[in-house]
Order: structure tokens, then sequence, then C-alpha cells
């Protein structure tokens, strides 16, 4: 299994991802203060379908999906911690690369490189094919398997 094209993806990915975390922890923030508000049900709550009444039912629905929510921050913020960890390891020139290429994007971006860091456009895919070699090892552990 060739793991750079995996990295690629992560990389194209991580601002979505980091997107999605600030999501869950507003669904969070916002379940936690629907279950708050929930007053106890009175005897007097018209009964529901599988003998238990409307606010329990609500009661227990905002509780799982607080549940899963949580559960995916959790997905979320470990996708994360691994891809910062890996990103760590690498270099500046690395970091810039890799950033100029899948995480800015745009259509030219070896061209941007090549006149930022005084050098040769073929001499910038060298360095996007390196950077992608480091960043691969460092989160998958294995660039091809």
């Amino acid at each position: 299994m060739d793991y750079r094209k995996l990295a690629i993806d992560e990389l194209r990915n991580i601002e979505q991802l980091r997107a999605a975390e600030k999501v869950c922890r507003d669904r969070l923030a916002e379940l936690n203060a629907e279950l708050h508000s929930i007053k106890i049900p009175s005897p007097q709550t018209d009964p529901v379908k599988g003998g238990g009444n409307k606010v329990e039912e609500r009661w227990l629905n905002l509780i799982a999906s607080k549940t899963d929510e949580e559960r995916r921050l959790k997905s979320i913020q470990r996708r994360l911690r691994r891809f910062n960890t890996a990103w760590a390891v690498l270099s500046e020139r690395d970091q810039a690369v890799l950033t100029e290429f899948y995480i800015t994007g745009g259509k030219t971006p070896a061209e941007r490189i090549a006149t930022k860091e005084h050098c040769d456009v073929r001499t910038a895919y060298r360095w996007r094919d390196e950077a992608i070699i480091c960043f691969a090892r460092a989160f998958f552990g294995e660039v091809v398997a």
C-alpha cells in the first residue's frame, strides 16, 4: 500500500477537520444547554407509545445525541493530534512546500515556491515528493508497504 496518497488526502482535508472540531464543540454546548433546560417530568404528561412520556423521550434522545457527538469529537481530536505530531517532525521548508501544494492549493504552487525560494520548478516538485515521503513516514510509520 502506498501511504503517500493517504498522506495527501490528510493534508487536503486538514482544514475541514479543524472546522469539524469547532462544529462538534458548538453542537455539544448546544446539547448540554438543552439537557439542562429540560424540566423534570410530572405525572400529568401524556404517555408516549412504549410506556414513557414525551419529556422522557426527548431527554433520552438528547442523551443519545450527546454521546454520539462526544464520540465524533474524540475521533476528530485523535486525527488532529496525529496530524499535528507528524507535522511537527517536518522541517520548515517541508511544511511550507506541503502547505503550498496541498493545504493552500491553487493553480501554480510549484511556480510560487520556485519564485519564493529562488529555485527551479523541478526542484519545487522534488521537494514536494521528499516532503510527502517524510510526512507519510511520520504519520503512518511507513511510506510503501
